[in-house]
């Protein structure tokens, strides 16, 4: 699980960071998972976890020639070398590299880099991972830019077919009023605009995430919560890897303890596809419905 989470949540209550992203249980177009083959001698450096997923769910892992330090999924990548992270990469490693392509996830934390690179003549792509359209369109981009075209559209129907079908299980069930909490001290939520939020209105969730004027994840002291009544509140920041029965319960507690809450059904998810952009957001819809309608897994 990934350990910069809440400095994900920062940048994105302002204007929006970088996500990551996981390929399990995505295969390859010959049925199986494939995520070391090569696409020709093509030299690629990818500068987000959510890229370089994506880059071995194609089957261009071997293509990777450079990451960040928090590009640790698949476990294959760990053997490529460091080029800095997301917001300060290594902009001489990376040229020493020779690629043929740098590719990063759109944010406002990175536009130095990205800048540095460009004036080089580096060629960089950019890919947007705000939503799920913006998803699917960058599995296609980097499928395009990797010569992996049949790949990338393997992988966006799958998606889609399963994101359909959650919704058509959705439309024949009650909305359920709900919070996705992202967040701790203070407590975040994922609000409209929010690749979360989005999940969680496919999966059959009405979100009662405060509006804010141009921000996607919103702050909430505990006055302003207990005021709030979802018919479920979904915790998900156990699934960075923070998971102790002891943190669990003592967030059970902190939520029973506002008042009106005693009857508020109270959840806790530890898989990461509910909030993390890449090609896991269907398994990330499915976990948020049978949430939702309090389903066996």
């Amino acid at each position: 699980m990934r350990r910069y989470l809440p400095v994900v949540i920062v940048l994105a209550a302002g204007l929006f960071g970088f996500l990551v992203i996981r390929q399990t249980d995505i295969l390859s177009s010959s049925g199986g998972r494939n995520h070391a083959d090569t696409g020709g001698d093509m030299r690629v450096v990818c500068l987000a976890p959510a890229v370089t997923e994506i880059v071995f769910a194609l089957g261009r892992g071997g293509n990777v020639v450079g990451r960040t330090r928090y590009c640790d999924r698949p476990p294959e990548v760990l053997s490529v070398p460091v080029v800095g992270d997301y917001m300060s990469p290594d902009v001489e490693k990376i040229v020493n590299l020779k690629p043929d392509v740098v590719i990063v996830s759109k944010g406002p934390g990175n536009k130095g880099g990205v800048r540095k690179l460009q004036k080089l003549g580096i060629n960089v792509r950019v890919m947007s991972l705000y939503s799920v359209a913006e998803i699917l369109e960058s599995i296609k981009q980097i499928g395009q830019a990797l010569d992996a075209d049949e790949q990338a559209q393997t992988i966006v129907r799958t998606i889609e077919d399963s994101l359909q079908t959650a919704r058509q299980r959705a439309q024949t069930r009650n909305p359920v009023t709900a919070l996705l909490v992202v967040g701790q001290d203070p407590v975040i939520v994922a609000a409209s605009g929010s690749l979360p939020a989005e999940l969680l209105d496919i999966a059959g969730g009405r979100n009662l995430a405060p509006m804010v004027a141009g921000k996607t994840y919103v702050s909430i002291e505990k006055e302003r919560l207990s005021a709030i009544r979802p018919q479920v509140l979904i915790d998900a920041t156990l699934a960075d890897g923070s998971y102790t029965e002891a943190r669990r319960e003592a967030l059970f507690e902190m939520y029973k303890a506002l008042p009106g809450w005693q009857d508020i059904r109270v959840e806790f998810v530890t898989d990461d596809a509910v909030y993390l952009p890449g090609a896991n957001i269907a398994a990330g819809a499915g976990i948020l419905q049978k949430i939702l309608y309090a389903e066996e897994p």
